[in-house]
């Protein structure tokens, strides 16, 4: 973009190449930089350029035609009320989990637990109990 030759790069910009760069890359939001370099970035579309003319690539894998380093630039910027959110939401998720985690727990280990056992032996016959009724008024109508 910065190109000094008559290819439509940038003609009335005001500042160089290396400000713009230093800019980007000194620029942090709430979840970090914004920009970063890529060795291998890899791209739909060729349009690298070398001696003032359109270079041929090998395409590096299907589905890309060129590969190349590259600036990533992140499209959108993370705003601090934002993050702060995402991290309360994150939070309150963690201790769901963990009560949720708590509460199996306890009550496996309660029906393990003699008391746990006879409880659940007495809904059994409960449950028995009123099926059988239940069973038996069918068959008296």
């Amino acid at each position: 973009m910065w190109s000094d030759k008559s290819n439509g790069g940038i003609k009335s910009f005001a500042f160089g190449r290396e400000k713009v760069e230093q800019a980007l890359f000194e620029f942090r939001d709430a979840s970090g930089a914004l920009v970063r370099r890529q060795l291998n970035a890899r791209f739909r579309h060729c349009s690298c350029i070398q001696t003032g003319r359109l270079q041929v690539c090998i395409p590096p894998a299907i589905g890309w035609m060129c590969e190349r380093p590259a600036l990533v630039v992140r499209m959108k910027v993370a705003y601090e009320e934002n993050m702060i959110e995402m991290r309360r939401l994150l939070k309150e998720e963690t201790r769901l989990n963990d009560a949720a985690k708590a509460a199996d727990a306890i009550a496996k280990a309660f029906l393990a637990s003699e008391d746990g056992m006879i409880m659940v032996r007495e809904e059994a016959e409960k449950r028995t109990k009123r099926i059988f009724h239940g069973v038996e008024d069918l068959l008296s109508q």
